[in-house]
């Protein structure tokens, strides 16, 4: 493919801001940067972007369900037009030459998920809401039309976890998947910004080098397994503490903190602006999610130099080199969360032993050598 080709991205919201957004975002500035013809087909722009390199669709409204069913048909009609063969989607389109799936299926998103809650009335109160949302009718009816088309060349799956998922759930051929894991900002996370943070972090606490402090970050506490991971402090020593970032609501794991009587070892810190600051004060990162396509949190621990335990259910346990630089669970049982957190948090110079960490630069080379191929 020559520099004069253009290229056209596809996705629903361009911004700088959000997890998939921000990867096209970056994508489409590294191919401007490197000279290349490149254009955005988007439902609306949010971004800074010069309006001229920009296609707006138009998103009907109000709700996921139209603005996803807009999009996906608008979408679809542009590409009939288009004088180039060099598309890559990154939201609900058809037919472009490269799909890169953030989500795996739809499907195994609501089997899987659903395990998050603990008590019956509570997954009968949220299967009973999934059951009368038309988006969970529409976006299988979509992801069926996407992974069946005929123009498509290669599917990217942002991990192994992903890519069996949408193998198995649309009979895809193996040669049709490639897995490229996400990117991790290196001079944002790095062992320096640990060093320099850690006193700060932990002092904020009154948390002394002589306990072990355990960090938790998620805006989804019960799809990330975070009941688990309280009984499992329950059963750790006295000098275990557990920093929790983010979160809609704590107000009911306040109540189930009180009752194993751990008041004084969970602290919960609400929505972090910075990241790095979280970081550096913990020993070990725990993520024992019931589905999570990847986990950029596990990715940017280990670019810290901070020790992880995550599921066999989340994306990222690519990157982890069990005994190595993490334990990777495979079960959710408190005893045995609790059992890798001890040993985890023993490991040492992980950052070393984390080759997989890749760059911006790393993933969209690759992106492009789909493209030319």
């Amino acid at each position: 493919m020559t520099k004069s080709k253009k290229i056209y991205l596809f996705i629903r919201t361009f911004s700088e801001y959000g997890g998939v957004e921000r990867i096209c975002y970056r994508f489409y500035n590294f191919l401007k940067s490197n000279n290349y013809d490149v254009y955005v087909v988007c439902g609306e722009n949010k971004s800074n972007v010069n309006e001229k390199y920009i296609i707006q669709t138009g998103l009907w409204r109000p709700g996921r369900f139209l603005k996803t069913l807009s999009f996906f048909l608008k979408a679809k009609h542009i590409l009939r037009n288009l004088d180039t063969e060099y598309t890559f989607a990154f939201g609900k389109v058809s037919d472009c030459k490269i799909f890169r799936t953030g989500g795996g299926s739809h499907k195994g998103y609501l089997r899987t998920s659903i395990l998050g809650y603990q008590k019956i009335s509570q997954k009968y109160i949220k299967q009973m809401k999934r059951l009368v949302s038309p988006v969970n009718y529409l976006n299988p009816w979509i992801e069926k039309k996407i992974f069946s088309s005929d123009q498509t060349k290669c599917f990217v799956a942002i991990s192994s976890f992903v890519a069996e998922e949408i193998k198995s759930e649309f009979d895809l051929e193996q040669s049709k998947i490639k897995i490229i894991n996400n990117s991790v900002d290196i001079e944002k996370y790095n062992p320096d910004i640990k060093a320099k943070y850690r006193h700060s972090m932990r002092g904020s606490l009154n948390i002394s080098e002589n306990n072990t402090l355990v960090g938790f970050s998620s805006t989804n506490f019960e799809r990330k397994g975070f009941d688990n991971l309280l009984e499992a402090m329950s059963l750790l020593p006295a000098g275990f503490h557990l920093a929790v970032a983010g979160g809609r609501s704590s107000k009911k794991y306040k109540a189930l903190v009180e009752s194993l009587q751990l008041n004084d070892r969970i602290h919960f810190l609400g929505k972090i602006e910075d990241m790095p600051w979280f970081y550096a004060g913990l020993d070990v990162l725990a993520h024992p999610s019931y589905h999570d396509t990847f986990a950029n949190v596990v990715s940017e621990a280990l670019a810290m130099d901070i020790p992880v335990v995550v599921s066999k259910q989340t994306g990222a346990k690519d990157i982890v080199i069990d005994g190595e630089n993490g334990s990777i669970l495979h079960d959710l049982s408190p005893s045995t969360i609790a059992e890798s957190i001890k040993i985890t948090a023993q490991l040492q110079n992980v950052r070393e032993k984390s080759s997989c960490l890749m760059t911006d630069e790393d993933i969209f080379t690759k992106y492009l050598e789909l493209l030319h191929s």
